[in-house]
């Protein structure tokens, strides 16, 4: 269960984009991304440490009587951070630990919609519009016919096989 979180911690990273320079805190990172990872798995208690004089930038999880922890890694001269993904996790038993609530932070922050197209001139959509149809009719009989067809096949094969030639 420990290790299994690494493609989420991964998403939330990416998604989040861990850039210092736009969190007030770290700590206010490592809260959301214990509580996306709690939204998709609310029976794990998911949470933070509290260490080194208030310090919040250890996600954590609890399990088995053990707490794991996974910390905020800042390069030297940059506003990137990373989450230690490596499954050598510590045992912070003695830390104090913070579980937090779930809350997908995914569906309140989706990503932008891509642009609108330009809107095409009237006549134009008119055209277009009776094209598309045309052509959705035309599949719709496709289908139909491959459906037809395979139904076909379907009873051949089972023929076949009861004579003993398939």
């Amino acid at each position: 269960m420990i290790f299994e979180h690494s493609d989420i911690l991964a998403a939330m990273q990416a998604k989040f984009q861990f850039d210092l320079s736009q969190w007030p805190q770290v700590g206010e990172l490592v809260r959301r991304t214990a509580q996306q990872i709690r939204a998709g798995h609310p029976t794990e208690h998911w949470g933070y440490f509290v260490h080194g004089g208030g310090r919040e930038d250890v996600l954590g999880v609890e399990s088995g009587g053990r707490k794991y922890g996974w910390d905020v890694v800042v390069s030297a001269g940059s506003t990137m951070a990373t989450l230690n993904l490596a499954p050598d996790t510590q045992d912070l038993t003695d830390h104090e630990f913070r579980v937090l609530d779930a809350k997908d932070w995914f569906a309140e922050a989706p990503d932008p919609p891509p642009p609108p197209p330009p809107p095409l001139d009237p006549p134009a959509d008119a055209v277009l519009v009776a094209m598309l149809t045309e052509a959705l009719l035309k599949l719709a009989r496709l289908e139909d016919k491959a459906n037809k067809s395979l139904a076909i096949l379907e009873h051949v094969e089972a023929r076949c096989r009861q004579l003993g030639v398939w």
